[in-house]
């Protein structure tokens, strides 16, 4: 986290050396900038959005305009099969009987009017028989369109037994839709027997396509693929080809892209039909996308710069209001140094300004009234001091004295021994010594005398709990002339029977170990395995230990502990002290390190390191 905001550090020192007139103006000019950015980069997110939108929704009406277009084709193509499928056009196209094939023409006839009216696109239908033949409604120019088809079939390289061929065509007078197909025997689908001729009407083509023109200047294509215009935008169009209008496609691709022809960028999209070699192509001017929304734009930029001024007028009301607060405290301040601590604030504003003012005037009263009140009371400071002394005088003589608690436990052991209670009298001999030792004896003892003041408290211990406990000392016979501090040992053990064993269960276990490491350190270890310190307050007895914090919790499990620890660094530096370790329902070990200490050198704190 340092790493990643390092720069904030130079920032906040780069603000503590400016004014705050001047940390005002960059705030107003940061916010400023900051908006500025946020609206053209919202114009500019606006922009394109609104772009892929309108290219999604002109690929959306392609291809509800290509699905036209091919049920258009389909219907087309089943009207054409349901021609060569008809039992009638077979039995006339078969035979060569003059008056069988007038009495077929009925059906054929009254067959052919229904198709005509039932599809408003039909313009006419023929059937042309391998003869060359032809039979159908005669309102267009069937002929003249057959002689068509047949070219297109000789210029595509198809054939009249086996293709079907649906293209506009061509005819001296007018073009129309064609579709033709070979008729086959019921009986063998291999042999044709003649061609059927499906003539539709391009209107409802080219109201399809007037579906895709968007804006004033987009062109729409339908081309065959020999690029021929089967319908287009405009009428007069239909029949050239593309490379006729300038336009060359080098793109095969169904995703838009652009494109510029006579200096103009176009969106184009193309989409290939399902349902034949047909081709739909939409070219809509970039510039007419955008053409809706320039009105929008301004707004938006209207609006912005109304904002921005609103903000500019608004951020310097602000910035001279606080400033001139600022100022006229600033002024009053310097006015107070100068004039005396008589002189008070004036404040014209009801603001923070004049809170702080008035927090100021409260604090200045209340500073002479503390001087006065100061002034006041020296007089009787010594006269306080003279009764502190004499209370201190008569504490002391009130103090009990030593001796009389000597004679006062010597007495309950008398007593008990009168008694016959032995363990009373037990405990009050080790009462006594313990209390003679802490009493009498140096700050700095041999550990043989502080091991004897532990073997008496252990004896009160156990009688106390009957012999609950198992005390294991082990302590290197090398360590016992040495020195150490009087009562380290004690409290830690104290803390170890009545928050570690006596909680719980059944019996329990203690090992007080001594040795002496190298370098001449000693090294004491109390171990239990009583119920152990919980996680959170292990944390914090360590980093007391480790900080020199003071532990505030309920039991003050630690506060003797922390006592101890100091007084080791405190003797005999930072290095040396306790060290604690413990598990939950486990147990707890504390260590506690001190180098060997010569009581010979006084004054100084010394110790020998080999």
């Amino acid at each position: 986290m340092k790493k990643k905001w390092g720069f904030l550090p130079n920032i906040n020192q780069f603000l503590l050396h400016i004014t705050l007139k001047k940390q005002l103006l960059i705030m107003i000019w940061v916010f400023l900038s900051l908006f500025l950015f946020t609206q053209v980069l919202y114009t500019i997110n606006f922009l394109i959005l609104s772009g892929k939108n309108s290219l999604r929704s002109n690929t959306n009406l392609l291809q509800q305009v290509g699905q036209n277009i091919d049920t258009f084709c389909e219907e087309q193509n089943q009207i054409a099969i349901s021609i060569a499928s008809n039992d009638s056009i077979h039995s006339y196209l078969e035979t060569d009987d003059t008056l069988k094939r007038y009495d077929l023409r009925m059906r054929i006839s009254d067959f052919f009017s229904y198709v005509y009216s039932s599809d408003i696109n039909i313009l006419g239908m023929a059937i042309i028989d391998n003869q060359g033949r032809l039979y159908g409604i005669q309102d267009i120019p069937t002929y003249s369109i057959w002689t068509a088809v047949k070219e297109q079939y000789e210029q595509k390289g198809l054939s009249l037994e086996k293709d079907v061929f649906f293209d506009l065509v061509k005819t001296p007078t007018a073009s129309y839709y064609t579709l033709s197909r070979p008729i086959y025997y019921p009986t063998n689908l291999t042999t044709k027997i003649g061609n059927c001729l499906v003539v539709s009407s391009g209107k409802n083509l080219q109201n399809i396509l007037n579906r895709l023109i968007l804006t004033e200047h987009s062109m729409v294509y339908l081309v065959n693929s020999d690029n021929k215009i089967l319908a287009a935008h405009d009428y007069e169009l239909i029949g050239s080809t593309l490379d006729e209008q300038g336009i060359t496609l080098h793109r095969d691709t169904t995703e838009p892209f652009s494109e510029t022809y006579n200096g103009t960028l176009y969106s184009i999209q193309q989409l290939n039909l399902s349902h034949s070699d047909w081709k739909l192509i939409s070219m809509v001017p970039v510039s007419e996308f955008i053409q809706p929304l320039i009105p929008l734009i301004w707004f938006g930029l209207i609006l912005c710069a109304i904002t921005i001024l609103l903000l500019i007028y608004i951020g310097f009301s602000i910035f001279h209001s606080i400033t001139s607060s600022i100022n006229h405290l600033a002024r009053q301040m310097e006015s107070i140094g100068k004039e005396g601590r008589h002189k008070r604030i004036t404040f014209v504003q009801e603001n923070e300004i004049s809170k702080i003012s008035m927090g100021i005037n409260r604090m200045l009263d209340e500073i002479d009234a503390l001087n006065q009140n100061i002034f006041r009371t020296q007089s009787s400071l010594y006269e306080m001091e003279l009764l502190k002394r004499e209370a201190e005088f008569l504490a002391l003589q009130n103090q009990i004295n030593p001796h009389f608690l000597y004679n006062t436990l010597e007495c309950i052991r008398d007593i008990a021994l009168v008694y016959q209670a032995n363990e009373i009298s037990s405990i009050a001999i080790s009462i006594t010594k313990i209390f003679r030792y802490c009493i009498k004896a140096p700050n700095i003892v041999t550990i043989s005398d502080e091991m004897v003041c532990i073997d008496h408290y252990i004896n009160i211990i156990q009688i106390r709990y009957q012999n609950r406990f198992t005390i294991i000392k082990d302590v290197d016979p090398a360590l016992m002339p040495l020195h150490m501090m009087k009562f380290l040992l004690q409290p830690i053990i104290e803390n170890a029977i009545f928050h570690g064993l006596e909680r719980k269960l059944g019996n329990g276990t203690l090992s007080i170990k001594g040795t002496l490491l190298p370098d001449s350190i000693i090294s004491f270890e109390i171990k239990d395995d009583g119920i152990g310190i919980k996680a959170e307050q292990l944390k914090q007895m360590q980093d007391a230990l480790k900080n020199n914090l003071y532990i505030d919790n309920e039991t003050h499990t630690g506060i003797g502990i922390l006592n101890i620890h100091n007084r080791i660094k405190t003797m005999y530096g930072d290095d040396y002290g306790i060290q604690i370790e413990s598990r939950e329902q486990e147990g707890t070990c504390v260590f506690i390190r001190f180098p060997q200490y010569d009581p010979s050198v006084q004054g100084v704190q010394h110790f020998t390191k080999q």
